[in-house]
């Protein structure tokens, strides 16, 4: 898990990549979306609001593969 908020520059990253949001690998059991929608931020520094639980998990399992460890959201216990 994160200790920080995934911010637009990041997640413009994920669908920008090769191999990132167009890449199926990433969305096993997952609804994809339209990439665009909500995109555009005047500050790339600023959190990435109101992305879908499923973008912001296939993000996740790209950014593992890309760091070499486990990137993943919080559970229910670890959120409350």
């Amino acid at each position: 898990m994160v200790a920080y908020p995934v911010t637009h520059a990041q997640f413009a990253a994920f669908i920008d990549a090769a191999d990132g949001f167009g890449a199926e690998e990433w969305w096993t059991d997952l609804d994809k979306e339209d990439p665009v929608a909500g995109r555009i931020r005047p500050h790339g520094n600023h959190p990435a609001a109101h992305r879908s639980w499923h973008d912001t998990t296939a993000f996740c399992r790209w950014l593992s593969r890309r760091l070499g460890f486990e990137v993943r959201l919080p559970d229910e216990w670890e959120w409350q």
